[in-house]
């Protein structure tokens, strides 16, 4: 169950092949499960592959990294945050 429209997003990877240079961005759909996020990749650069991102993907190796944010910085809480400010503004208030 999600209680959120998935969203187009863009998620910026560390370019494996050429260490200290610019991330890539990669186009994903943003799914979020009620408090977990899933990034669902639309397609990898040319010579890239999914077993190359190790354990930043589920299943790609025994042990997975996941990165966690407290509520009050997450991009949940900002985009809350808009809604509420925006109908606030509309309401008159």
């Amino acid at each position: 169950m999600h209680n959120q429209t998935p969203i187009a997003d863009i998620k910026r990877l560390p370019n494996l092949w050429a260490v200290g240079t610019q991330s890539l961005a990669l186009p994903t759909y943003r799914f979020y499960f009620d408090g977990l996020i899933a990034h669902i990749l639309v397609c990898l650069p040319k010579g890239h592959s999914a077993a190359h991102l190790g354990n930043l993907i589920v299943g790609g190796e025994k042990s997975l990294v996941l990165s966690t944010v407290p509520f009050d910085n997450s991009w949940q809480y900002m985009n809350m945050r808009a809604v509420i400010e925006k109908h606030a503004i509309v309401m008159g208030g």
